[in-house]
């Protein structure tokens, strides 16, 4: 028998489920619809506002760059936090006038893919560095940066300083005062294996705002875009590429690392000998916080002059403060009154080093030219010395991590293209400094010993301690009949490996902080405090000269012509002594370029270098001008 429904009550829903059920259903269509309107945008957007420039691929993704005029040096121009080129539109034609200026997109930004992993101050250095490669920009660069670009500036120089002739910084934020507002910690941990590890719900949460057109909208009511004297196809370009879903992702991911860069600015001490001015508006403070008084704004004012101008005040070549009358955050580089006044003061860093460099090529002619062919930053930690292995086609970099008995350090292998090979060939040394080979032999000086190490087998063969309490060890040298010579920075020591121990070959004030070695069959040259040379067979220490011209040196190489490379402590020039005695620069500036390789066979110059990378440079000997 069939069962009928006897409860009217049954098979029905309340009003109140309907009214949830059709709200829903509402909202979902709406959305649905906001979400293709703003697909629809996008699109017209996308076909509206083409970028200016092109994409430069530098390996891992491609990056928007923008050049226009001709000259040298170029320009470069970074833009704030969450702006990208065209934010630039009022102030690059105006230095394109003088000389090439390219305006970029960092990674993520404007029309610029975003880069693998998280992203913070040294790598958006190290993309810069790349995107200037990729672009055949070799020669140094006048870098402008603009608030957060700024920064970055500040960060590119510590880690790149040979790559710059000039620092423009406009309105850089003050890190030390931000670090004290936001009260973070110094280091938000990095895995740049793992791309979302930190970003969690956030990322899918802002993606699924931006394809609603939700930023859109939020922008619209924001009165600093409404201001009538933004030219308006920049305004109009900055919302169309700000608001799109990728953009939105890489703004909320990278934004969880913004103290990193903090602290990674602070850790730019000193701007070494690179040309810098500080550029600022007197209405600076209208953008940058929020004040209750004008005594507050003027406090705040008058502490970044003071940070500007201390910061300014650790390079040796400080062209001083410009002011802008009038001009704000925003408007110094974007109203064209003030636009002007910047690129005035471009033109001038341009005009001041150009003027520097016709100073260096009438005091003296370079007998080489070295020009960067690859740069490599993965994770070396203080890389020290590199050497090559013919045999096997390999150099070997020794990576400090340290320097004392902490079983941290670590030699890597890589190629004469800048490609790694092995981060840790071997591991568990302590403080691996200097290296040289002698058949199958690979000698490091690591701390307070001297270990060779079998290089078939990958293992250490033997370990020789010092016979001083406090050497300083430092650099190993091998000569034709295998003979091994260690420097001693601190005991002012020359040390021989003789019967199986390191024992004292020669000692003498003259040999002061001893560090790089190079062994002939005659010489043992040394460069320490100075540069000095040893007679072999008398054993007599000789003065080459070179005092008032060079000091505090870290090593120096042959150029398998008869003359050495020779590099220094700190940001000083790489030199060449010739075959004929003549000393010249062929790198006028350098990131501490530490114990150096030449590949004559190849004219490659390998160079350890700040900021934990190994750079290759080829090197070309240019003719003689007598």
């Amino acid at each position: 028998m069939t069962r009928t429904n006897t409860d009217p009550r049954e098979g029905k829903r309340s009003p109140g489920f309907r009214i949830v059920k059709y709200t829903l259903l509402t909202v979902i269509a709406l959305l649905a619809l906001a979400v293709l309107l703003e697909g629809l945008t996008i699109a017209r957007d996308t076909r509206t506002f083409p970028m200016p420039g092109r994409l430069v691929d530098i390996g891992s993704h491609e990056m928007h760059v923008w050049c226009e005029g001709e000259g040298r040096p170029t320009v470069i121009l970074d833009a704030g936090a969450i702006a990208f080129s065209t934010s630039w539109r009022a102030v690059l034609p105006l230095v394109a006038q003088t000389t090439r200026v390219c305006a970029f997109d960092r990674s993520g930004l404007g029309w610029s893919e975003a880069g693998p992993g998280p992203w913070d101050g040294d790598q958006a250095a190290d993309e810069l560095a790349l995107l200037l490669t990729a672009s055949g920009i070799d020669e140094p660069v006048i870098y402008a940066g603009h608030s957060l670009g700024a920064m970055l500036a500040r960060i590119f120089a510590d880690r790149y300083p040979e790559r710059l002739a000039g620092l423009v910084l406009i309105e850089p934020a003050d890190p030390e005062i931000i670090i004290g507002e936001i009260n973070e910690e110094r280091e938000t941990p990095i895995n740049r294996d793992m791309p979302d590890s930190t970003c969690g719900f956030r990322c899918p949460i802002a993606v699924f705002m931006a394809l609603t057109g939700l930023p859109r909208w939020m922008l619209k009511g924001q009165d600093i875009l409404n201001d009538q004297q933004l030219p308006e196809l920049a305004v109009k370009e900055f919302v169309a590429r700000s608001v799109r879903p990728s953009n939105i992702r890489h703004l909320v991911f990278m934004g969880r690392y913004f103290p990193r860069i903090f602290f990674q600015t602070l850790d730019n001490t000193s701007l070494g000998s690179t040309p810098v001015v500080f550029v600022y508006g007197t209405r600076s403070g209208e953008l940058l916080g929020d004040h209750t008084s004008l005594e507050e704004w003027q406090h705040d004012y008058d502490a970044q002059l003071v940070a500007w101008q201390r910061t300014g005040e650790t390079s040796a070549n400080f062209l001083g403060m410009r002011e802008v009358p009038d001009a704000n955050h925003l408007s110094i580089v974007t109203y064209p009154e003030h636009a002007e006044a910047v690129a005035g003061v471009i033109r001038e860093m341009h005009e001041h080093v150009r003027d520097q460099g016709r100073k260096e090529d009438t005091n003296e002619a370079a007998s080489w030219r070295l020009t960067a062919e690859w740069q490599l930053s993965v994770a070396f930690r203080s890389p020290e010395s590199a050497i090559y292995d013919a045999r096997r086609e390999v150099v070997y970099v020794s990576n400090v991590n340290g320097y004392e008995e902490n079983g941290e350090g670590f030699l890597s292998t890589i190629s004469t293209r800048g490609e790694l090979l092995e981060l840790k060939w071997i591991q568990g040394l302590n403080a691996p400094t200097g290296m040289a080979i002698s058949g199958d032999i690979l000698y490091v000086v690591d701390f307070n010993r001297l270990v060779a190490i079998d290089i078939p087998n990958r293992r250490i063969r033997a370990q020789y301690p010092s016979p001083d309490e406090l050497p300083g060890l430092n650099d190993v040298t091998v000569d034709s009949n295998g003979s091994v010579f260690v420097s001693g920075s601190e005991s002012e020591t020359i040390y021989q490996l003789s019967e199986g121990k390191l024992r004292r070959w020669i000692q003498s004030d003259e040999l002061k902080y001893a560090n790089g070695l190079h062994v002939t069959d005659r010489f043992l040259y040394v460069s320490g405090f100075y540069l000095r040379r040893i007679d072999r067979e008398p054993m007599e220490i000789q003065d080459l000269g070179f005092d008032e011209r060079l000091e505090d040196l870290e090593s120096i190489e042959p150029d398998g012509k008869g003359g050495y490379f020779i590099t220094q402590i700190g940001d000083k020039p790489i030199m060449h002594w010739s075959e004929s005695g003549e000393l010249t620069t062929v790198l006028p500036r350098s990131t501490y370029s530490a114990d150096i390789d030449f590949i004559a066979d190849q004219n490659l110059l390998i160079v350890p270098s700040g900021g934990n990378t190994v750079v290759g440079f080829s090197a070309a000997r240019l003719p003689s001008t007598d």
